[in-house]
Parts: C-alpha cells; structure tokens; sequence
C-alpha cells in the first residue's frame, strides 16, 4: 500500500489538465477546461476538468475521479501502475513494497511472462505446413487472417512432450508451467509432466489490460486418430490458477471496455468463434463466458466496467432452443438480487439450430442487426419464465403464477427496482388473467356471481410457522446429498418433489439431479460433484449451502460422516418434514371448517388428525 502523503506529492505536482491533454482535446471554460468526454459518445462536450479541485467530471455519463481515477479508467491500468507511471513522470519512485510483496509481483510477473511465451508459441505452429488442416477450418467459419493476428489465434499441436521441451530451453521449469494449466502431472511414476492442450485450435484469454493469463482450446479431429467414443471434450479451458478464474472474466474483455466508450452495444454469446464473427461485423462489445454457464460475477464485470450511465443496456444472447432459453432463465435469476437502477440486461434470442456465427456467415450484420433489436427487456423475460404461453383457467393455476412472479420480484434487494418489478408484472398477470377471462366466457357472457352484501367474515389466513425450518432441512438433504453423492440414487426422486423457496438452490438441486442421472454410480464422488457444479457456475450457491449453519444443525451431512449416518439423518428430516406439513395441512383445514363446514372437510380433517396422532405415538 503507497502511504498517501506520496500520493497527494504526485498530484501536487502534476496538473489534471496536463495529464487529460494527452489524450483529449481541452478548451478553456473559465476556471475550468472541457471535451467531449472519452468514456461515451457525444457531440456536444460535457466534460470538465478542474485542476483547483483536482478532479474531472462529465455531465453526460457521471463519470468521475481525480487523476489516479483519470489514468486507471482511461488506460486500463491497475491502480499501482497509474501511481507509477504519474510519479516517473515527475522523476519519483514509488516507495518500495515489502519483501513479501515483491516477492509475490516477481511471481507473477514470471508466470506471465511464460504464459506470453505460450501464446507465442502457439501462434507459431498454426502457420507450419501439418498444420494447414487448422487454417482450413478457420476459413471454413470465416474468421479471416486479421482477426486471427488480432485474436492471436494458435495451435497446438498433437505432441505431448513438445511444449514441455521448448520452455526448458528457454530455462523455464516445469513446474511453473503445471502451476499455470500448461503442463500437467503425470499420474505414472518417473514419468515428466506432459501438455495440457493437444490437438486443439488455441484461444488465448486476457486480462481487463489485455495481457494473456490464460487460454481456450477447440478439439480438431483432424489431429487425432481414434474412434468417435474415445474423443475428448470439443472445448477445454485453462484451469483456474493465482490470477486467472474462469468466473470471473470474459473473453475479449478488453477490447469490450474500449468498444463501449463509443456507445457500442455489450453483446455476451456462448462461444470463443461466436464473438470473433460479431467483432468482424462491428460488433466491436462481444464477449463470451470462458466455458462456464454465466456467473453474478460476470454479470457485475459487466456493470462496473462496462456500464455508464445513458450506456446501452448489455445484451445476452443465446440460443433459441429449450436448452438456450433454459441457460437464459438462469442467467436472469442470478442478475435479479443485483439489478439497480441503470443496471440491467437484455435478452436476445437466435432462431433455433443456429448461432451468431452461423447468421452472420450465411445473413449478415442485418440478419443479427434483427435478433439483438427484439431482445426481451429483463422484466418480460422474468413474465415469460412463469407465465410460459400455459392457460391460467383456474383460481390455482392463477395462484400459482402470482407466487412465481412474485417470488422473482421479491429477490431483487433494490427497493425502487424490486417495487416497479412487482408493479410491472402484477399488471401483466391481471391482464392476462382478464384475457383469459374473456376467451373463457365471451365478451356478452360473463358468468354469474352473487353479490354479497351481508358483514364480512373476517379473514383467517394460516401462514405456516415453519418455512424458514423447513427451508432450512430441505438444504440440509441438498447438502448431505452433495457430499455423499452414492446416496443420489435412492433420494432421486423424493430430491426432485421438494420445493426450494431459493431458486438458486433449486437450481443448484436440479443441476444434481441431471449429474446423477449422466453419471455412473462409482463416479459419484464427492470431489467431482462439486467440481461439477463449479464448473456449471453454482460455486457462490455451494459455499453458501455446505456452510456451518448446516452442520450445526446436522453433523451427518459433513463429507466425513459416516455414509450410513447421513442416510439415517436424511430419513429422519425426510419424516420432520412430512409431519410439518401434515401439521400445515391441519391447520388449512380448521381455517376451511370455521369458514364452510361439510361432513367431507370435517372427515379429511378427522383423518388427518389420525394420521398425526399416530406417528406421535410411534
């Protein structure tokens, strides 16, 4: 940390205006000096610098800082390298950092070094001649020769030794290349690590300053020669190492924080070959996950480097099938506890069996001009997600979807946002019940009802008194499940009927559900069940559920109890639970009686008291 006296020396001694000049054109306004501000478009200049106050100000965007503020947005620099480059103009030093600090910078420093010598790499074995079967595919989806110099495309090659040799020559060592996802241990004693991508066209991925930290690999099937089942996964990813998580970032990010200081629309799509044909129509904001379904991390990547104030609103774009409009529910109920005034996407939708790289190939810029204009505002897609073109002909059907959209409402934690949510789509569920309504009865034939106008009984709703227990044993199955996975096959089914207040945690169980589903019995370990789910974007939701609050409440569920334990505990809360809601369905019941009595609700009340009277004397 830079103690800030030396700070204030910098700005003491370096004018605002002096270091903005450099890169914008300033005009004297009194006191002050103003532009056309360099984060959004405009044409009238509503951005001021003031050197008596030390800070600049646009009025257009809201963009605001002082000169640290100035270099670090403008540059994409890291805080310390605007501190070092401001004082070096001046001819100061930065105080130097402790040992340990160094010590760490070196690190990395060295690591990125070698991951740039990848990259270089790479690059060099796509252009030699076995390879020219790679340049063939690269033409085939129209990615042209600029765009792979300037995505710094590479191959390679199918060799599991040749990496490994060429960074030793370069006095490299190994381990630093397992370290950062390039090398991988061998599991067979003695023998040398051996290279992570084989075979495959490379990616490489950059940090928000541009600097390759890590890479994407696409399976080529021309470089192997093995029977379809024993093919390997079609797109591979650097593992998360110090300074690169896959969660975290976006493929061509950097680019993307440029692209919007022009007003240019942020489009996120699904693949590495997908952002690179939009970038080659203009599309200068496309991004892409790096392999992963979308994160909240991404999303707020997104706002808070991406988004001004009066920026267009980000654009996610997936595919038009039942799996496309799937992952795009979930994206939005992981943006929705974070939606804040000027902070919201859009979702965009491709027609089904193709992709924007596919449309842009065979339509062009206008056909994909079409999809991204009709994308879904946030709060139609939140309407979609539970009305789903079905028929609300009933009072519970109708019910049913007023919970939905409420429950999706009540997640967003700004009040304003959260409030105008609720407005907006209670509007649209009394329309579309109205409609419904309507088409029921006809226009001239609306059905009867009796006006009531004696006194009104007053009403005696019943709110059980144990939803947040019963929450809260429902995640304990969820998570004794998680870390004893060989119990997913007896628990299956009765895992699939509980119904999760948190759609995060519904989502997270139907995610195991699916896992246990496409997975042998003696791959249902532990370990690769969470690295599953981490790798499906749950890795948030997870630590939050295998938390102490869970194993204070039942020891079973840790991964080092006893499997036989967690089974017996799961069994225990399965009967807690059905014995709640027995005692919730009593007491609906008692609530139905004192407002219409019949022999047939006395009777259903009768046997339900049984049923609880007997499992107490067990």
């Amino acid at each position: 940390m830079v103690d800030k006296r030396f700070l204030d020396d910098v700005k003491d001694r370096i004018l605002l205006s002096d270091v903005v000049r450099k890169y914008v054109p300033l005009e004297n306004a009194g006191r002050e000096y103003k532009a056309c501000c360099p984060f959004h478009k405009e044409n009238t200049p509503s951005f001021y610098v003031n050197d008596q106050k030390q800070f600049y100000h646009c009025f257009g965007c809201g963009a605001h800082g002082d000169i640290y503020g100035f270099m670090m947005k403008y540059n994409n620099l890291p805080f310390m390298e605007a501190v070092e480059q401001l004082a070096s103009e001046i001819g100061l030093s930065v105080p130097k950092p402790s040992p340990e600090q160094k010590q760490k910078y070196d690190r990395k420093e060295k690591l990125l070094e070698l991951i740039e010598l990848a990259c270089q790499w790479f690059q060099e074995q796509l252009y030699k001649p076995e390879n020219t079967f790679v340049i063939q595919y690269l033409k085939r989806r129209g990615i042209t020769k600029p765009s792979v110099e300037l995505f710094r495309l590479g191959y390679a090659p199918n060799d599991w030794d040749a990496f490994r040799e060429f960074i030793i020559q370069k006095n490299f060592d190994p381990q630093d290349a397992i370290d950062v996802g390039l090398l991988k241990p061998s599991n067979k004693a003695g023998k040398e690590p051996y290279s992570f991508f084989r075979g495959r066209l490379i990616f490489p991925v950059t940090d928000l300053r541009g600097r390759v930290i890590a890479f994407g690999g696409r399976h080529m099937d021309e470089a192997y020669a093995r029977p379809p089942q024993d093919k390997p996964p079609k797109y591979l990813n650097s593992p998360d190492h110090d300074f690169f998580s896959k969660g975290k970032l976006l493929y061509n990010m950097s680019r993307a924080m440029k692209a919007h200081r022009v007003n240019e629309p942020i489009v996120m799509v699904e693949g590495y070959t997908d952002v690179i044909a939009l970038h080659q129509h203009g599309y200068a904001g496309a991004v892409a996950p790096l392999g992963t379904a979308v994160t909240e991390h991404q999303i707020q990547l997104i706002w808070n480097r991406l988004m001004e104030q009066g920026s267009q609103t980000p654009i996610l774009c997936f595919d038009g099938d039942n799996a496309g409009r799937g992952a795009a529910f979930r994206a939005l109920d992981r943006a929705l506890p974070h939606f804040r005034p000027g902070c919201s996407l859009r979702f965009a939708f491709v027609p089904d069996g193709q992709d924007p790289d596919s449309i842009l190939i065979d339509k062009g810029r206008s056909a994909m001009d079409a999809v991204l204009s009709s994308a879904e505002s946030a709060v139609n897609m939140v309407w979609l997600k539970h009305a789903n073109e079905q028929k609300f002909d009933t009072p519970e059907t109708q019910a049913g979807l007023k919970a939905g959209i409420s429950q999706s409402a009540n997640r967003i934690q700004d009040n304003d946002v959260r409030q105008l949510y609720y407005s907006e789509l209670m509007s649209k569920f009394y329309d579309a019940v109205k409609k419904q309504r309507s088409s029921q009865y006809g226009k001239q034939n609306k059905p009867y009802r009796k006006s009531n106008t004696g006194p009104q009984k007053p009403s005696m709703k019943v709110t059980p008194v144990t939803r947040s227990k019963d929450e809260t044993r429902k995640q304990i199955i969820l998570a004794t499940l998680v870390n004893h996975p060989t119990l997913l096959d007896e628990f299956s089914d009765m895992l699939n009927r509980l119904e999760f207040q948190d759609v995060s945690m519904a989502e997270l169980r139907d995610a195991l559900i699916a896992y246990a589903y496409d997975t042998e019995t003696n791959g249902k370990n532990a370990e690769n069940v969470r690295e599953h789910l981490i790798n499906e974007g749950f890795e948030s939701i997870l630590s939050n559920l295998l938390g102490q609050h869970i194993y204070t409440h039942a020891h079973f569920a840790k991964p080092d109890a006893d499997v036989n334990k967690a089974l017996k505990g799961i069994e225990n809360v399965i009967d807690l639970i059905n014995r709640d809601n027995i005692k919730n369905d009593v007491m609906n019941y008692k609530n139905t009686l004192s407002q219409n009595f019949t022999n047939e609700n006395y009777e259903r009340l009768s046997s339900l008291k049984k049923h609880l009277n007997a499992d107490d004397s067990e």
